[in-house]
């Protein structure tokens, strides 16, 4: 659904969607969708950096002998992600150059799923003949970034040399290309969940504190390779499950914020809604992938140490493929979350 041009049309002493644009107290307005959209850029920019720097750390730090190529059945999997992840790029843009020509939803979906260049190519020239194209927004943006940072990371593991670690107590390859990935994304989607439904009355410092929290978290994890001692990992490992929790009261609260919030029969409501909706579906998702990804890490590692040399559980590639299998399906469902809120919210308020 869409919402018509409105958000420019509101008169500046009234109250616009999300939030009075004016500076009276008002307790239940989110803050306006064009505030929330430059700092999501700006958030993205700062996990951009974020990856590329872990990069420059990782590899100018690690010992030479501890750079090498993965072992081809790791390598198979991380390729085949890098394919899986182009085509989720390529449907982004194409998504949007259909938008642009003002196709169907459903045909944009439809040829969007197919990541053809010549797809990509035609509608984007036939939307600049017909009329102007819709603008791009930096949640559309950000999900480039997000897709990118993916496809970056895979494209190293599939085919470059990587650092690996192994884990003291669990005894598993650490993939620290992968954690360079997944340290500044967890934080950028935390922020992205909370900044869009932030109350005025609140700032930001939440939306902040949660994007801060998940970092942490998986930097804690991180380090669990470069222990010496078994005490020195359980520290590390309470750090990371202890922020990673953190997600789940906000959860709760969130659901009994979109219960409590009414469709409405106005801009307003309609459009509060959605942003409660989105915000609740993402950081749902996000717990659920994450979740996933923690409890099969630990269960990697007790399997190594339970079964059998040869078991088809401990095989080499076990842990790259469920990295890969989950970080694939994850950005999917993100930027199926995040493609539908551009749409339904943000694209009305970019110039």
């Amino acid at each position: 659904m869409g919402y018509s041009n409105h958000g420019k049309e509101e008169d500046s002493g009234s109250t616009s969607l999300l939030g009075s644009t004016t500076d009276s107290p008002n307790s239940n307005a989110l803050i306006h969708a064009t505030v929330a959209d430059e700092l999501i850029l700006n958030a993205g920019k700062l996990s951009v950096a974020m990856f590329l720097i872990l990069l420059l750390l990782i590899y100018s730090l690690a010992p030479k002998d501890e750079i090498m190529e993965l072992k081809s059945s790791e390598q198979d999997a991380a390729r085949i992600a890098f394919w899986m992840m182009t085509l989720r790029m390529l449907s982004v843009i194409i998504q949007k150059a259909i938008r642009a020509a003002s196709c169907s939803l459903l045909l944009s979906s439809m040829i969007s799923s197919l990541g053809s260049i010549v797809t990509l190519i035609i509608p984007y020239f036939w939307g600049k003949c017909i009329g102007k194209p819709k603008p791009i927004t930096n949640i559309f943006l950000v999900t480039l970034i997000i897709n990118f940072t993916s496809w970056i990371t895979n494209f190293l593991l599939g085919w470059a040399p990587v650092v690996t670690k192994m884990d003291p107590v669990l005894g598993t390859r650490v993939y620290l290309i992968r954690y360079a990935e997944w340290v500044p994304l967890a934080g950028l989607m935390t922020f992205l969940s909370d900044i869009t439904d932030c109350p005025r009355s609140q700032g930001v410092s939440m939306p902040i504190l949660m994007g801060v929290s998940q970092t942490v978290s998986v930097f804690a994890g991180m380090m669990f390779p470069f222990t010496n001692t078994n005490e020195g990992w359980f520290v590390w490992m309470i750090i990371s499950v202890g922020l990673y929790l953190v997600m789940f009261p906000r959860l709760i609260h969130k659901y009994r914020v979109l219960t409590g919030t009414k469709w409405g029969d106005n801009k307003v409501d309609m459009e509060r809604h959605e942003r409660v909706k989105f915000s609740f579906q993402l950081i749902f998702l996000c717990s659920i992938v994450w979740t996933i990804l923690v409890v099969m890490y630990f269960l990697n590692g007790a399997l190594r140490n339970w079964l059998p040399e040869g078991h088809v559980f401990r095989h080499e590639a076990l842990g790259m493929f469920v990295d890969c299998t989950f970080d694939v399906i994850a950005k999917s469902f993100y930027q199926r979350l995040l493609m539908e809120i551009h749409s339904t919210v943000f694209e009305h308020y970019a110039s």
